[in-house]
């Protein structure tokens, strides 16, 4: 009878434990995203610039020198709750932002995220880009003025 017990226990713990293992694409790609990312913006902006001016011209060699000055960077956190914090400078401005995020949609290793910031009422829809886990490459909403894709390497794990 003890041996029928102990295997009723080992039985039940087991499907509690595989009960947890059923989590959804959706669930998997929030759960990879919280966290704190930080970006490079002079590699993105540096990567429009050899686009326009090419890697050995004039133009291309005072972009490189501004990028280096200005020091752009953009911090970003995404929240287990669905908050998310936003932080970002370039020269001597600095911009802060709040607001809300979800993930709409995983195909591969490709995540849809729609958010709005604090005071907005429009939600705009971002793709996010899993290169591994502790990289991620930003594409901007298409409205978007950035326009510029942008690498963000984790900051620390959640």
């Amino acid at each position: 009878m003890n041996a029928n017990r102990a295997a009723m226990r080992l039985l039940a713990s087991v499907l509690l434990l595989a009960g947890g293992c059923g989590e959804s694409a959706t669930q998997r790609a929030q759960r990879q995203l919280v966290g704190k990312w930080k970006g490079d913006l002079a590699e993105a902006f540096q990567d429009s610039f050899k686009g326009s001016t090419g890697d050995n011209s004039l133009a291309g060699a005072l972009a490189k020198t501004l990028l280096e000055a200005a020091k752009p960077t953009l911090d970003v956190e995404f929240k287990a709750d669905g908050t998310m914090q936003s932080s970002g400078s370039f020269l001597s401005e600095s911009v802060n932002h709040s607001g809300t995020w979800r993930v709409t949609k995983v195909e591969g290793n490709v995540i849809t995220i729609s958010g709005k910031q604090d005071k907005e009422t429009n939600e705009t829809e971002s793709q996010i880009t899993l290169v591994d886990k502790n990289t991620i490459r930003f594409i901007p909403p298409a409205d978007s003025k950035a326009g510029n894709v942008v690498t963000l390497r984790r900051a620390t794990t959640p």
